[in-house]
């Protein structure tokens, strides 16, 4: 089972760096069905039930934040397990690349590389200063544990940094680069 999570804070480019290792995998002529998936599908999903618009607005994201932390409270792994029996339920899970667009807390990350599978950290600067871009979360939603839970973790297997997508290309092209050398690719 290949997975590739892919960690960071809100509005910093996970879901577009995804969408740019697929591109970057298929000009290299890899032939993996490459798989978007997160911890939080589970969360949305429980979330709709209880009647969510879908919007990450503040209200939805404090909604979804309320629930993953909810379970988390009650199990740490729980979305880890329920992630993991999702990709291990299908019939070829090796024949798929697993990119998880929402890492965001340490057990999720350590339960990737127990899987044999790599972490990327994903971080956005703001064009204009670079430095950390403003995701416009309110301050309590900046101090959630999903927001703050990795900061100081040291064991990124690579670093994106999303400045602009030349730049953010050229830092996944150097990644997969590396996946290669290392036969994981």
């Amino acid at each position: 089972m290949r997975v590739l999570a892919l960690a960071g804070k809100a509005r910093h480019g996970k879901n577009t760096v995804a969408e740019v290792i697929t591109s970057c995998l298929l000009e290299l002529g890899y032939t993996y069905d490459v798989m978007g998936v997160a911890f939080a599908d589970a969360v949305r999903a429980e979330a709709h039930e209880l009647g969510w618009d879908g919007q990450k607005d503040e209200r939805g994201r404090t909604l979804l934040q309320q629930i993953g932390q909810g379970r988390r409270d009650r199990d740490p792994d729980y979305w880890v397990n329920k992630l993991h029996r999702n990709i291990t339920s299908l019939p070829v899970p090796d024949k798929f690349l697993w990119v998880v667009t929402d890492c965001r807390y340490r057990n999720e990350a350590e339960a990737v590389h127990a899987w044999g599978g790599k972490v990327w950290r994903v971080r956005r600067l703001s064009p204009a200063t670079y430095e950390d871009f403003d995701n416009g979360l309110t301050p309590a939603q900046k101090a959630h544990p999903s927001e703050v839970d990795l900061d100081g973790w040291a064991h990124y297997d690579h670093t994106v940094v999303a400045v602009d997508l030349g730049r953010q290309r050229e830092q996944v092209a150097i990644g997969i680069y590396k996946l290669q050398q290392e036969g994981w690719l």
